[in-house]
């Protein structure tokens, strides 16, 4: 009986080490996947809560009478609706806990080019923003951001072969002038972060915020230049104020970290970057429409280029904590009222939409940030002639829609230039391919050099 007793006993222990063991294993396996950063993050589509995209025919119209409160309604909505569709939570999440969103999770045409998968430690590619490899702009040098394409988007590059010099010649040599338009579901965005660390004892914890250009003058309004701008960052809503102290949940934001991405400039391990401002472009109109946005400290009464007005349609879409605390800004033509799309004057009302953070420091030639420095003509503000040749007179529509690809010169002079109606079909002479409003299709067909 005892003999009897000891083999069941060995058994059972037997059995139990064997139990263990099993349950041991499959922990190490899982932590060990835990650990890893996801091999591919599929871009996420824009989804179709708003209707995206509405009707060419529809956007247009708005643009007709800029003194009638429902065009003006109808704008400024779509372009929340934009912000809300970008700024959505994917049900995808990285290894360290960061939840994607929906423009976090598409591809940079550098990626596309070299058709390299998303994980966790490319997500955020940062670098310096194209804007400010032009002139000095030396007090907006902590800037880093990126250019990312819807999968729309994406997909008429890569089956167009956009990014191919090889293709481009062809067109060129069969005699095309322009490259076959972007469809309607295709988005751009160029977000742009501040590095912010709240390690106990940083001194990197505070950032410029956008006040309004400057009153009575035009000038140069970089960020060294706002008066009375700096807010502080803090980690505990209790530490926060909602006046110059601001919580960092308050901004759409992202760890910089060893698994997720490289330091860059003044972004280091350890910090975070904030993002401050993101143009955004949909191609839902020939000329595609332009929106911006940046941080707001107070997000319900917004300096120019936004307003009270921009903000009061905020509340027709639904926003989390962070996305809520952003300004826009709209321009869906140059001139009000709009011109058409060819055989246009440079007549109306100038309409002024940048972003603070991205062109409000740039000035002409002989001033400290010599950027703006393409054709500026002559316009109309508020009734009184103006230059349009500062930043804070800039409508990016006047830029884009310049963006083109020589074949016999490897850069074309991209310089920016201020608010101005542009014709789509300017004759840019022989042996030049006009790139669907895409200064990125320009960097990615020279190698982003």
């Amino acid at each position: 009986m005892k003999d009897e007793q000891k083999t069941i006993l060995v058994a059972l222990l037997t059995i139990t080490s064997i139990f263990l063991l099993v349950i041991t294993s499959c922990d190490e396996k899982k932590d060990e996947t835990e650990l890893q950063p996801y091999s591919k993050i599929e871009p996420q589509p824009f989804p179709t809560t708003y209707g995206f995209p509405i009707p060419e025919a529809t956007l247009i119209a708005y643009t007709q009478d800029y003194s009638n409160p429902k065009n003006i309604e109808g704008i400024y909505t779509h372009a929340w609706q934009i912000w809300a569709g970008l700024t959505t939570k994917t049900k995808l999440e990285t290894t360290n806990g960061h939840k994607i969103r929906i423009f976090e999770s598409w591809r940079t045409p550098q990626q596309i080019k070299s058709e390299e998968l998303i994980s966790d430690t490319n997500l955020f590619p940062l670098t310096l923003p194209h804007q400010l490899g032009h002139g000095s702009a030396n007090n907006q040098k902590q800037l880093a951001g990126f250019v990312k394409y819807s999968p729309a988007a994406e997909k008429h590059v890569v089956e167009q072969g956009l990014f191919s010099q090889k293709v481009a010649k062809s067109l060129i040599q069969s005699g095309a002038s322009q490259i076959l338009g972007f469809p309607s579901r295709s988005i751009m965005i160029k977000p742009v972060f501040l590095p912010v660390n709240l390690s106990k004892g940083s001194n990197k914890n505070t950032i410029h915020v956008w006040q309004g250009p400057p009153k009575d003058t035009i000038r140069t309004w970089g960020q060294s230049s706002w008066p009375n701008s700096s807010i502080t960052i803090v980690e505990k809503n209790e530490e926060a104020d909602g006046k110059s102290k601001f919580v960092i949940s308050d901004f759409i934001h992202f760890k910089v970290d060893k698994a997720f991405t490289e330091p860059f400039g003044d972004f280091k391990h350890g910090d975070y970057a904030v993002l401050v401002g993101m143009h955004v472009m949909t191609k839902e109109t020939t000329r595609w429409t332009w929106q911006s946005f940046w941080w707001s400290q107070y997000p319900d009464d917004p300096k120019f280029p936004s307003s009270k007005l921009h903000a009061s349609f905020r509340s027709k879409v639904s926003l989390d904590q962070a996305s809520a605390h952003y300004a826009m800004t709209a321009a869906y033509s140059t001139k009000m009222p709009t011109q058409p799309y060819i055989n246009g004057k440079n007549e109306g009302e100038s309409l002024y939409a940048y972003n603070p953070y991205l062109e409000a420091g740039f000035g002409p030639a002989g001033s400290d940030s010599p950027v703006l420095l393409g054709e500026n003509e002559d316009g109309y503000y508020q009734g009184k002639l103006v230059q349009n040749n500062y930043g804070i007179q800039t409508n990016c529509m006047s830029c884009h829609i310049q963006a083109r690809w020589p074949l016999n010169s490897k850069k074309v002079n991209n310089f920016y230039n201020g608010d101005r109606y542009v014709a789509f079909n300017q004759n840019y002479g022989k042996d030049t391919l006009q790139l669907d409003f895409l200064w990125s299709a320009n960097a990615a067909l020279n190698d982003f050099k």
